[in-house]
């Protein structure tokens, strides 16, 4: 084997390495960019005296795209995509209270940052719905199933904090 055959496959060697170079980087720039828009979900619960609100907040770095959302209330998994959703929860913690409420719908995007407003009591002048905010703060949960823009692994939040 002549110097020129060495020099050939040195560069064979030197090409092929760099090449799996590039690939290792590409892959190393998905990943990052995947980070990168990675969103973060969370459920702010305010309760002040008698008033109770539940806030939807994405805190992360991307859009959420909401794949499942429901009400636990004592246990008790409601599909939180449907209407009456709030009322079968309320139901089932044996509440009748008037209340604001918002669901979100399937492959609805969160952006980063935003901030949604779940659920409100509504309370009428007098009204002392301490109980009701305690048994409520207690035993409404919300579960959620979200993923990024990139759609390749599922986060789930649950919880009221």
């Amino acid at each position: 084997m002549g110097a020129s055959e060495y020099i050939a496959l040195a560069s064979m060697l030197v090409a092929t390495i760099a090449l799996g170079a590039t690939f290792y980087q590409a892959h190393l720039s998905k990943e990052h960019n995947k980070l990168s828009v990675a969103p973060h979900l969370i459920v702010h619960r305010h309760t002040v005296d008698d008033n109770c609100k539940f806030i939807l907040e994405n805190n992360g770095l991307g859009p959420a795209v909401i794949k499942e959302f429901k009400l636990v209330a004592s246990g008790n998994e409601i599909s939180g995509f449907k209407e009456s959703a709030y009322d079968e929860a309320l139901g089932a913690l044996g509440l009748d209270v008037g209340h604001v409420f918002y669901h979100p719908s399937e492959h609805e995007y969160i952006s980063a940052g935003k901030q949604i407003d779940l659920y409100e009591l509504i309370i009428e002048q007098g009204e002392d719905l301490a109980k009701e905010v305690a048994i409520i703060r207690e035993n409404l949960k919300f579960k959620i199933v979200y993923t990024s823009i990139y759609n390749d692994k599922d986060f789930e939040y649950f919880g009221n904090t």
